[in-house]
Protein backbone atom coordinates (compact mmCIF):
# COMPACT_ATOMS: atom_id res chain seq x y z
CA UNK A 1 0.00 0.00 0.00
CA UNK A 2 2.03 3.55 -0.73
CA UNK A 3 0.85 6.49 0.17
CA UNK A 4 -1.55 7.69 -2.94
CA UNK A 5 -3.61 4.63 -2.17
CA UNK A 6 -3.68 5.63 2.14
CA UNK A 7 -5.13 8.94 0.44
CA UNK A 8 -7.67 7.74 -1.60
CA UNK A 9 -8.82 4.53 0.47
CA UNK A 10 -9.53 5.99 3.93
CA UNK A 11 -11.93 3.16 4.72
CA UNK A 12 -9.28 0.21 4.68
CA UNK A 13 -6.13 0.58 6.83
CA UNK A 14 -3.60 -1.77 6.53
CA UNK A 15 -0.67 -1.52 9.33
CA UNK A 16 2.02 -3.62 10.14
CA UNK A 17 4.53 -4.67 13.22
CA UNK A 18 8.09 -4.11 11.70
CA UNK A 19 11.09 -5.98 13.04
CA UNK A 20 14.08 -4.93 13.39
CA UNK A 21 16.32 -7.99 13.13
CA UNK A 22 16.45 -9.98 9.99
CA UNK A 23 13.94 -8.34 7.43
CA UNK A 24 11.60 -10.53 5.15
CA UNK A 25 8.21 -9.92 3.31
CA UNK A 26 6.86 -13.82 4.70
CA UNK A 27 7.72 -11.94 8.42
CA UNK A 28 5.90 -8.85 7.31
CA UNK A 29 2.79 -10.37 5.96
CA UNK A 30 2.61 -12.40 9.10
CA UNK A 31 1.88 -9.59 11.51
CA UNK A 32 -0.54 -7.10 9.13
CA UNK A 33 -3.75 -6.41 10.28
CA UNK A 34 -6.66 -4.84 8.48
CA UNK A 35 -8.41 -2.26 10.54
CA UNK A 36 -11.14 -0.49 9.61
CA UNK A 37 -11.75 3.51 9.58
CA UNK A 38 -15.22 4.39 9.14
CA UNK A 39 -14.59 8.25 8.43
CA UNK A 40 -17.63 8.85 6.03
CA UNK A 41 -19.54 7.66 9.42
CA UNK A 42 -17.46 9.93 11.37
CA UNK A 43 -17.26 13.25 9.28
CA UNK A 44 -20.38 15.07 8.99
CA UNK A 45 -20.12 16.58 6.16
CA UNK A 46 -19.49 20.32 5.18
CA UNK A 47 -19.20 21.65 8.61
CA UNK A 48 -16.66 22.62 11.38
CA UNK A 49 -17.02 22.98 15.76
CA UNK A 50 -15.85 26.03 16.73
CA UNK A 51 -14.48 27.59 19.61
CA UNK A 52 -12.94 24.42 20.66
CA UNK A 53 -9.84 23.95 19.72
CA UNK A 54 -6.40 23.36 21.60
CA UNK A 55 -3.90 23.12 19.20
CA UNK A 56 -3.47 23.19 15.87
CA UNK A 57 -0.30 21.31 13.55
CA UNK A 58 0.01 20.61 10.09
CA UNK A 59 -0.28 16.69 9.38
CA UNK A 60 -0.66 15.37 5.40
CA UNK A 61 -3.59 13.73 5.66
CA UNK A 62 -7.01 13.95 8.00
CA UNK A 63 -5.84 10.47 8.97
CA UNK A 64 -2.55 11.54 10.55
CA UNK A 65 -4.54 14.18 12.10
CA UNK A 66 -7.00 11.61 13.81
CA UNK A 67 -4.32 9.65 14.90
CA UNK A 68 -2.64 13.24 16.69
CA UNK A 69 -5.58 13.82 18.21
CA UNK A 70 -6.74 9.63 19.45
CA UNK A 71 -2.44 10.00 21.20
CA UNK A 72 -4.47 12.86 23.24
CA UNK A 73 -7.07 11.77 25.76
CA UNK A 74 -8.14 15.84 25.90
CA UNK A 75 -8.73 15.17 22.12
CA UNK A 76 -12.48 14.71 21.35
CA UNK A 77 -12.81 15.54 17.72
CA UNK A 78 -10.72 17.68 14.93
CA UNK A 79 -10.93 19.65 12.13
CA UNK A 80 -8.88 19.06 9.19
CA UNK A 81 -8.51 21.19 6.03
CA UNK A 82 -7.46 19.63 2.66
CA UNK A 83 -6.29 22.46 1.27
CA UNK A 84 -3.90 23.88 3.61
CA UNK A 85 -2.87 20.22 5.53
CA UNK A 86 -4.10 22.34 8.92
CA UNK A 87 -5.05 19.80 11.50
CA UNK A 88 -7.07 21.37 14.42
CA UNK A 89 -7.69 19.39 17.47
CA UNK A 90 -11.15 19.82 19.70
CA UNK A 91 -11.24 19.53 23.40
CA UNK A 92 -15.73 18.88 22.61
CA UNK A 93 -17.15 17.20 20.35
CA UNK A 94 -20.75 17.54 18.00
CA UNK A 95 -22.43 15.60 21.26
CA UNK A 96 -20.85 17.75 24.05
CA UNK A 97 -21.38 21.04 21.96
CA UNK A 98 -23.88 20.59 19.25
CA UNK A 99 -23.98 24.11 19.34
CA UNK A 100 -20.62 24.77 18.10
CA UNK A 101 -21.25 22.93 15.16
CA UNK A 102 -21.46 25.51 12.26
CA UNK A 103 -21.46 25.05 8.27
CA UNK A 104 -17.83 25.14 6.64
CA UNK A 105 -17.35 28.02 4.54
CA UNK A 106 -13.82 26.26 3.26
CA UNK A 107 -12.33 22.70 2.47
CA UNK A 108 -12.08 22.24 6.46
CA UNK A 109 -13.88 19.11 7.70
CA UNK A 110 -15.07 18.03 10.89
CA UNK A 111 -14.19 14.42 12.27
CA UNK A 112 -15.29 12.95 15.83
CA UNK A 113 -13.24 10.16 17.07
CA UNK A 114 -16.12 8.50 18.26
CA UNK A 115 -16.00 4.24 17.60
CA UNK A 116 -12.40 4.93 15.71
CA UNK A 117 -10.67 1.30 16.75
CA UNK A 118 -7.83 2.65 18.68
CA UNK A 119 -5.39 -0.33 17.08
CA UNK A 120 -4.77 2.51 14.27
CA UNK A 121 -2.64 3.83 17.24
CA UNK A 122 -0.17 0.75 17.42
CA UNK A 123 1.70 -0.15 20.56
CA UNK A 124 -0.67 3.01 22.05
CA UNK A 125 -3.90 1.41 21.46
CA UNK A 126 -5.33 1.65 25.13
CA UNK A 127 -2.84 4.04 26.22
CA UNK A 128 -3.42 5.80 29.87
CA UNK A 129 -1.47 8.87 29.01
CA UNK A 130 -2.57 12.18 30.80
CA UNK A 131 -4.88 14.56 29.23
CA UNK A 132 -2.40 17.27 28.65
CA UNK A 133 0.34 14.33 27.62
CA UNK A 134 0.61 12.71 24.01
CA UNK A 135 1.35 9.33 23.61
CA UNK A 136 4.91 8.31 21.77
CA UNK A 137 5.43 4.61 20.56
CA UNK A 138 8.21 3.04 21.63
CA UNK A 139 10.54 0.91 19.19
CA UNK A 140 9.47 -2.59 19.21
CA UNK A 141 12.80 -4.00 21.07
CA UNK A 142 11.53 -2.07 24.19
CA UNK A 143 9.48 -3.82 26.67
CA UNK A 144 7.61 -0.43 27.52
CA UNK A 145 5.01 -0.18 24.54
CA UNK A 146 4.92 3.80 24.81
CA UNK A 147 5.75 6.95 26.54
CA UNK A 148 3.74 9.84 27.66
CA UNK A 149 5.32 12.78 26.63
CA UNK A 150 4.46 16.78 27.22
CA UNK A 151 2.47 17.98 23.39
CA UNK A 152 4.82 20.32 22.08
CA UNK A 153 4.04 21.61 17.98
CA UNK A 154 7.53 22.36 16.41
CA UNK A 155 7.69 24.42 13.44
CA UNK A 156 10.39 22.88 11.01
CA UNK A 157 13.07 25.30 10.05
CA UNK A 158 16.76 24.25 9.24
CA UNK A 159 16.01 21.75 6.69
CA UNK A 160 13.55 19.23 8.56
CA UNK A 161 15.91 18.71 11.29
CA UNK A 162 14.89 20.71 14.03
CA UNK A 163 11.93 19.01 15.00
CA UNK A 164 13.73 15.68 15.67
CA UNK A 165 15.85 13.85 18.14
CA UNK A 166 19.09 14.47 17.62
CA UNK A 167 20.51 11.05 17.74
CA UNK A 168 18.24 7.72 17.54
CA UNK A 169 20.01 4.68 19.49
CA UNK A 170 19.67 1.44 18.22
CA UNK A 171 21.15 -1.99 20.23
CA UNK A 172 24.55 -1.39 18.41
CA UNK A 173 24.63 1.75 16.56
CA UNK A 174 23.79 5.31 16.69
CA UNK A 175 22.27 7.36 13.97
CA UNK A 176 21.23 10.88 13.14
CA UNK A 177 19.08 13.10 10.62
CA UNK A 178 21.20 15.19 8.05
CA UNK A 179 18.38 16.56 6.27
CA UNK A 180 15.40 16.09 3.67
CA UNK A 181 16.89 16.67 0.08
CA UNK A 182 15.06 17.12 -3.87
CA UNK A 183 15.75 13.58 -5.20
CA UNK A 184 14.15 14.28 -8.84
CA UNK A 185 15.61 11.64 -11.98
CA UNK A 186 19.28 10.92 -11.77
CA UNK A 187 19.73 13.14 -8.85
CA UNK A 188 19.68 11.06 -6.30
CA UNK A 189 20.96 11.67 -2.72
CA UNK A 190 22.05 8.19 -2.05
CA UNK A 191 22.82 6.44 -5.30
CA UNK A 192 21.58 2.71 -3.82
CA UNK A 193 18.48 1.22 -3.32
CA UNK A 194 18.84 -1.35 -0.88
CA UNK A 195 15.47 -2.79 -0.23
CA UNK A 196 12.01 -1.39 -0.75
CA UNK A 197 9.94 -1.58 2.37
CA UNK A 198 6.79 -0.03 1.00
CA UNK A 199 4.91 -3.01 0.93
CA UNK A 200 5.09 -3.25 5.26
CA UNK A 201 4.86 0.19 5.65
CA UNK A 202 3.14 1.59 9.22
CA UNK A 203 1.22 4.30 8.83
CA UNK A 204 1.10 5.30 11.92
CA UNK A 205 4.55 4.82 13.06
CA UNK A 206 6.96 5.77 10.50
CA UNK A 207 9.78 5.65 12.88
CA UNK A 208 9.94 1.57 12.47
CA UNK A 209 10.91 2.47 8.66
CA UNK A 210 13.49 4.36 9.80
CA UNK A 211 14.52 2.17 12.19
CA UNK A 212 14.06 -0.65 9.43
CA UNK A 213 16.71 0.86 7.19
CA UNK A 214 18.84 2.22 10.16
CA UNK A 215 19.28 -1.69 10.91
CA UNK A 216 20.02 -2.79 7.25
CA UNK A 217 22.17 -0.06 6.35
CA UNK A 218 24.16 -1.39 9.32
CA UNK A 219 24.32 -4.90 8.54
CA UNK A 220 25.18 -4.10 5.05
CA UNK A 221 28.20 -1.83 6.29
CA UNK A 222 26.82 1.80 4.65
CA UNK A 223 27.53 4.68 6.68
CA UNK A 224 24.37 6.60 5.30
CA UNK A 225 20.94 5.72 4.65
CA UNK A 226 17.80 7.57 3.42
CA UNK A 227 13.85 6.89 3.03
CA UNK A 228 12.47 7.91 -0.13
CA UNK A 229 8.45 7.65 -1.39
CA UNK A 230 7.64 6.89 1.97
CA UNK A 231 9.22 3.04 1.97
CA UNK A 232 12.22 2.98 0.00
CA UNK A 233 15.35 2.39 1.41
CA UNK A 234 18.45 4.14 -0.20
CA UNK A 235 22.06 3.96 1.01
CA UNK A 236 25.86 5.16 0.41
CA UNK A 237 29.51 4.76 2.18
CA UNK A 238 29.35 8.49 1.67
CA UNK A 239 27.35 11.73 1.24
CA UNK A 240 27.73 15.22 0.03
CA UNK A 241 25.38 17.50 0.68
CA UNK A 242 26.50 20.65 -1.20
CA UNK A 243 24.89 18.94 -4.25
CA UNK A 244 21.56 18.69 -3.43
CA UNK A 245 18.87 20.97 -2.41
CA UNK A 246 16.96 21.07 0.88
CA UNK A 247 13.46 21.33 1.11
CA UNK A 248 12.16 24.19 2.76
CA UNK A 249 11.18 24.08 6.32
CA UNK A 250 7.30 25.34 5.70
CA UNK A 251 7.31 21.67 3.34
CA UNK A 252 8.49 19.29 5.94
CA UNK A 253 5.69 18.33 7.37
CA UNK A 254 4.07 18.01 4.26
CA UNK A 255 6.92 16.38 1.89
CA UNK A 256 8.99 15.13 4.42
CA UNK A 257 6.58 14.42 8.01
CA UNK A 258 7.54 12.35 10.77
CA UNK A 259 11.12 11.85 9.24
CA UNK A 260 10.19 10.44 5.89
CA UNK A 261 9.57 11.38 2.13
CA UNK A 262 7.04 11.52 -0.49
CA UNK A 263 7.68 10.53 -3.88
CA UNK A 264 10.99 12.48 -5.45
CA UNK A 265 12.49 13.34 -2.35
CA UNK A 266 14.43 11.72 0.21
CA UNK A 267 15.29 11.89 4.01
CA UNK A 268 19.28 11.08 4.62
CA UNK A 269 20.71 10.08 7.90
CA UNK A 270 24.23 9.25 8.95
CA UNK A 271 25.34 6.15 11.62
CA UNK A 272 27.56 7.81 14.17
Amino acid sequence: MDYKQFNSNMNIILYCFLFLGSISTAEFAANCEIVYLPLLQLSLRDTILQNCVYETNIQPDKTFCLIRCLEQRKCKSVNYNTDTSDCQLNSEDHNTQPASLIASKDSTQYYSIDGIDEKLLGRCAGHTCADDLVCEPNPYGLSAPYQCVVSVVCVPTDGCTNCMQSKFTMATFDYQPVGCFSAVGNQNPLPTLLLSLRSTIDWYNLRLTIDACANLAHNSNYKYFGIEFWGECWVSTSFNSSGFSLIPGQSCETKCPKGVADEHIMFVYEKV
